[in-house]
């Protein structure tokens, strides 16, 4: 594997504000999992949008997704291979180097996503292709220590091209690091898992049912009402649940109506789904015909309000990051080899694209230094 070098810089100066405008400058780093081109890394100018210092910083592996650490400069990586998945920890040095820390081999096949536990504790595993989620141990420096616990997936949905076998697509954990959620595309369902009290393993509690044929992706949790939102990909829409945050149960309220385009007879499939960092607007990536829709999220209730679609300026949107300030995002567009940054207006959650295409081969995801989004 060959280490690259990342330069991080930081300056701050105060600006007068609009909903379209920052209140100061920094050099806020990202980073992109590209597939088998390994892992890239730039810096956002958050006054003025300008991307500094894009540039590959790692290679000879396959980084099919990305995540950092809440506190420490780490950054982890789900790797596939041919045969068994790989997780991988990498060291941020204060002059910007990424070194590999730790590795974990012998993973399960087909690995889709990874996320870490708020408390930095814990790392979180959804394996597509081989339907198991997973659990694993970090140590006091965020090194990937052991296998906490793999939880084999079973049963099917209704769509017998797509749901013929589990497909855990996403993994992620409660704000208290308790419990583990993982939407299954193929089981039309939500498995919630407790950590057991001593950490000695995983306790599935509930298979929250999504509605037939949705094949629930992604979930963004909202950070403080009681709400849950699942992106789902065959349905092409975002479906809301009530979320128990002392039980960790999920309880499916409803569902948004797909967009005009997606009614029709041509399949039409969501990617991601995120938050903005004020709670006040969510976003749902359609990577078929390559829009973001943005829904304003009700006070009380949570119920969404559509707000507008906008072009991502891309082909097969796959990801999608906003940042700690939550006055920009980037869209990663799959197949075009793209990413696509645009301002966000604070005031209605609208999306400007900025004009700024960035090429970097098959992006599948990002990460901010500080991500804002949920």
């Amino acid at each position: 594997m060959k280490q690259g070098k990342l330069l991080l810089r930081a300056s701050i100066v105060g600006v007068l504000l609009s909903p379209w405008t920052l209140s100061a400058s920094e050099l806020q780093p990202f980073w992109i999992g590209a597939n088998q081109g390994g892992i890239y890394a730039g810096e956002l100018d958050t006054e003025n949008g300008e991307i500094h210092h894009f540039r590959s910083v790692f290679t000879g592996i396959d980084a099919y997704y990305l995540v950092k650490h809440p506190d420490k400069p780490i950054l982890y990586a789900a790797i596939r291979t041919e045969g068994a998945s790989r997780l991988a920890s990498f060291y941020l040095d204060p002059e910007g180097n990424l070194s590999l820390q730790s590795e974990l081999d012998g993973r399960p096949h087909g690995i889709s996503h990874v996320n870490i536990s708020p408390d930095g504790r814990f790392l979180g595993a959804a394996y597509y292709r081989t339907g198991f989620a997973g659990v694993y141990r970090l140590d006091a420096e965020g090194k990937i220590d052991s296998v906490l616990a793999e939880a084999q997936h079973t049963g099917k949905g209704v769509d017998t091209e797509r749901q013929e076998a589990p497909h855990p697509h996403w993994a992620g954990f409660s704000k208290n690091s308790r419990y583990l959620y993982v939407p299954d595309l193929g089981t039309d369902q939500i498995w919630v898992y407790r950590l057991e009290e001593d950490l000695s393993g995983l306790k599935l509690i509930q298979k929250a049912d999504a509605p037939p044929g949705s094949g629930p992706r992604h979930m963004a949790i909202h950070p403080d009402l009681d709400v849950a939102y699942v992106s789902d990909e065959l349905s092409a829409r975002v479906s809301r649940y009530e979320l128990d945050r002392e039980t960790g149960k999920l309880r499916y309220l409803d569902s948004m109506e797909p967009a005009e385009e997606a009614k029709g007879e041509i399949e039409h499939t969501v990617s991601d789904i995120r938050i903005h960092p004020s709670g006040r607007f969510l976003y749902l990536v359609n990577r078929t015909f390559d829009r973001v829709s943005v829904f304003a999220i009700a006070d009380n209730t949570g119920k969404l309000v559509p707000v507008e679609r906008e072009p991502v300026r891309g082909t097969i949107a796959r990801n999608m990051a906003i940042d700690a300030s939550g006055r920009w995002a980037l869209v990663a567009g799959r197949d075009s080899n793209t990413l696509a940054l645009f301002e966000v207006n604070t005031d209605s959650g609208e999306l400007r694209y900025s004009g700024h295409i960035q090429y970097v081969p098959t992006p599948m995801a990002i990460v901010f230094g500080q991500s804002g989004a949920r």
